[in-house]
């Protein structure tokens, strides 16, 4: 075990190619944003690093390396929190013998991350991508439940302020971080999976024949607006893909001859759906960043997101992105795309591809520029 004295020293002179890094998040891999981020943030580091793991939990009816139970998800039976052995966890981050920990999510094992990083003397870097109390109040809006959301938010503020640096993924987010007390806040970008640049994408789309959800099935996504959309624009095929509580409205809705619900899919088969469509749909109440938006801009696709998506608060993201008006529905946005000029869906498209491109490689420097600097103890 690293005693934290000599542990100083030693990271005072530490480089990036040396560079120890643990990363651990309640969210399983490519399950959900957060998943989906860390697993592919680790995927570009590691030829970068001397180590880099991520330590989440197992899907449900996998086998994990770290023992524990799963418990049902409040609001959303289709997740689960997974309390893992906290022995066992520990034991496998004592491995690693990390420089720096990254504490992803405000659960179990993020906090598992806080004690290791002080007696070892490890940098701690909080990622803050999700305000839990303002998705509290969607789904628990009354009664007793309304008192998750301020507790959740005081939860949140609590975790922000025990880590060395908290990395957000929009200026929002950020003002919220410093005004719970966080010392330092970093803006950090997206990282893109391998296979989504190395693969070539397909060309632009030259009008809207099929759009595409995808993502957690659920009130905050506007999935609703989605479903009406469906039924005024007869003549687009609408597939969305994911699980979440409105699965069964989904369902409900597939029986429409231009509608197909999709159960949850593994990575593998998220770039086929993209590449398949020509317009995805992003009109969530409040989104971080958006993912899937990001992701259909790196497969050159149009792109239409709601004003509360973070995405459209990165300047070169927001070129190839079209975002819906404040009182505009889902229907009449996608009506307004379906009249765009050829040109001008294709020009987007490319667009919101050079961006999105160029920010996957950008946010890997970030990262490793950040994580050095954390891991140094600055």
């Amino acid at each position: 075990m690293t005693n934290p004295q000599m542990a100083t020293t030693r990271r005072a002179a530490l480089s990036p190619k040396r560079l120890r890094v643990a990363v651990l998040s309640d969210a399983v891999p490519g399950r959900n944003g957060v998943g989906t981020y860390y697993d592919d943030l680790v995927e570009g580091l590691r030829p970068r690093v001397d180590e880099v793991r991520l330590f989440a939990p197992p899907a449900r009816g996998e086998s994990g390396t770290t023992s524990g139970v799963h418990l049902p998800m409040p609001g959303d039976p289709t997740q689960s929190l997974f309390l893992p052995s906290p022995r066992g966890l520990w034991r496998r981050l004592l491995e690693v013998d990390p420089h720096v920990i990254v504490a992803a999510t405000p659960w179990i094992y993020g906090w598992i991350g806080l004690p290791l990083a002080r007696e070892t003397g490890a940098g701690l870097c909080v990622g803050f991508h999700t305000q839990f109390g303002r998705i509290a109040e969607l789904y628990w809006p009354t009664g007793l439940c309304r008192a998750a959301g301020p507790f959740l938010g005081w939860w949140d503020g609590l975790f922000l302020r025990l880590g060395d640096a908290v990395l957000v993924l929009n200026e929002e987010l950020g003002e919220v971080a410093r005004a719970a007390g966080a010392r330092r806040v970093e803006l950090m970008g997206t990282p893109a999976p391998s296979a989504f640049l190395t693969t070539p994408a397909p060309s632009p789309p030259t009008r809207i024949r099929t759009a595409l959800f995808l993502g957690r099935l659920a009130p905050e996504k506007g999935i609703e607006g989605i479903l009406a959309a469906a039924q005024e624009h007869p003549s687009i095929h609408f597939r969305l893909v994911g699980d979440g509580p409105l699965r069964s409205e989904a369902d409900q809705a597939a029986h429409q001859t231009n509608v197909e619900a999709v159960p949850w899919v593994d990575r593998g088969q998220v770039m086929q759906f993209i590449d398949e469509t020509d317009l995805v749909l992003l009109p969530s109440h409040f989104e971080t960043f958006g993912s899937a938006a990001y992701e259909g801009l790196l497969r050159r696709r149009a792109v239409l997101v709601s004003p509360g998506c973070g995405l459209i608060r990165w300047p070169r993201l927001s070129e190839g992105v079209i975002t819906m008006d404040p009182e505009e529905t889902v229907s009449q946005a996608i009506a307004r795309v379906a009249q765009m000029p050829e040109g001008a869906l294709q020009g987007r498209a490319r667009a919101g591809y050079e961006g999105a491109r160029a920010m996957s490689e950008a946010t890997l420097d970030r990262w490793l520029a950040v994580l050095t600097d954390v891991a140094r103890g600055r």
